[in-house]
């Protein structure tokens, strides 16, 4: 999928009237009027190598697996004018071997941001994290169709909840995007500041890398899910009943993801911070 250039209205003005970008100065010359660059909200680079979640998880066998597929290097959230973009950096160019709709093929990303409030602590349903400070608004971002993504968050976000948790109701507040570009190793979603609010009141950010899966449980929305041992199209080095994060990197610091418990009577989701 290409990126596409968009010249604003405004710019295109300056160009006409200035003689492609060119105005006069007071010593007869020329100078050149660039475009103002979009501004940045929020950057973060995470360290390379976390891939593994909790700390013991490993990639499922199958080869479409590539080393690094998961592991997040860094997020950017600029103001693009009337949207957002997020850009999601990884460790290996993207692909699409599976042919999908949205122009990859097997990770997905969640992104939450607090805005001030931090309503809600439980995050995606079948991420089994929870978030400590809250957030209010996220975008999750996958490789299907956006009628499937959006069918994934309104069937499976009304009731989230662990063992030791009070059900939340995450649906309004989980959101698709309007645009998804790729470029190398960087996807880039554009929302449009109608539908998620004035970012510019950021309080903390968090981001998950998880596996895309196209025919997932229903408990989990559009995720490929960890189990005790690795398969072909599983994740390994979990567990096998509920509990335990079904997320291979996050941004920052991954420990807190161990902090989990997960056997045949108890259900309880580790909870991580957000990046401030």
């Amino acid at each position: 999928m290409k990126r596409l250039l968009v010249v604003s209205t405004l710019v295109a003005g300056i160009l006409l009237a200035g003689g492609c970008g060119k105005t006069a100065s007071p010593a007869g010359g020329t100078k050149v009027v660039k475009a103002a660059k979009s501004a940045v909200l929020f950057s973060k680079e995470d360290v390379a190598g976390d891939d593994t979640g909790a700390g013991t998880y490993v990639y499922p066998t199958d080869k479409v697996f590539v080393p690094g597929a998961f592991d997040l290097l860094g997020v950017t959230v600029k103001d693009a004018g009337d949207s957002y973009a997020i850009s999601l950096k990884i460790a290996t160019d993207f692909k699409n071997d599976w042919k999908s709709a949205g122009g990859w093929d097997v990770q997905m990303f969640d992104v939450y941001f607090n805005l001030g409030t931090g309503k809600h602590h439980q995050t995606i349903s079948g991420r089994h994290v929870k978030i400590a400070e809250g957030w209010d608004v996220a975008v999750m971002v996958g490789p299907d169709k956006p009628t499937r993504m959006r069918k994934e968050i309104d069937d499976k976000n009304s009731d989230v909840a662990d063992d030791v948790s009070d059900p939340e109701n995450l649906v309004d507040d989980v959101l698709i995007p309007d645009e998804i570009s790729i470029e190398g190793d960087t996807l880039t979603a554009k929302i449009s500041k109608d539908k998620i609010g004035d970012l510019s009141k950021l309080n903390g950010v968090q981001a998950f890398v998880l596996g895309a899966e196209g025919y997932p449980s229903k408990e989990d929305t559009y995720n490929r899910v960890v189990n005790e041992y690795a398969a072909q199209y599983r994740f390994g080095g979990g567990s096998d009943y509920f509990g335990d994060p079904n997320v291979m990197d996050i941004l920052g610091d991954n420990s807190k993801l161990a902090d989990y418990k997960s056997d045949e009577g108890t259900s309880e989701y580790p909870t991580v911070d957000l990046v401030k």
